[in-house]
């Protein structure tokens, strides 16, 4: 659970008391309730597509974390599904990738100068 909550792959739906003292009500033990997917994308896509048809994921007691079925993705308006944090990932992931190449074509250019100075 914790390394798809780093991955962005689980929803928080909330917090709970999970644990009471009887009679005086007192809180022992909180739990906090996710729905996680497969993929960021399969998250985001759940989330947008539940706002599109009023869908939600319940709550802390008692989560929905089921999958949409063929009528409901069917009534899903693609073109409104917000994919910003998706596209601002792989746009990050890009940017490393390139700065990597980068550094490594200066170093590599740098060891030659060096190299034709001996």
């Amino acid at each position: 659970l914790a390394l798809y909550r780093k991955k962005g792959y689980c929803y928080y739906i909330g917090t709970y008391c999970s644990s009471r003292v009887p009679i005086l009500g007192i809180c022992l033990a909180r739990k906090s309730t996710y729905c996680c997917f497969q993929s960021k994308l399969a998250r985001i896509f759940q989330e947008e597509a539940r706002k599109q048809l009023k869908i939600d994921f319940g709550t802390p007691e008692c989560p929905k974390c089921r999958g949409l079925t063929v009528k409901e993705l069917q009534k899903v308006d693609f073109t409104k599904i917000n994919m910003d944090e998706l596209f601002g990932d792989i746009l990050t992931k890009a940017q490393n990738s390139m700065n990597k190449d980068i550094i490594a074509g200066i170093k590599d250019k740098v060891h030659r100068m060096q190299q034709s100075r001996h």
